[in-house]
């Protein structure tokens, strides 16, 4: 997958959150769309 991270920073904190995207309407989007729905099914 092709993605673009973005790294936000809370320097007080120590903490950092990474955000992954992808172009709208490409594969990985269609991709990370597919992960996001596996992600939050839970299997039995």
């Amino acid at each position: 997958m092709e993605l673009t991270c973005q790294t936000l920073l809370d320097p007080d904190q120590s903490h950092s959150l990474l955000v992954y995207t992808a172009v709208p309407g490409s594969e990985s989007h269609e991709k990370l769309q597919l992960l996001s729905v596996l992600g939050s099914t839970t299997l039995r």
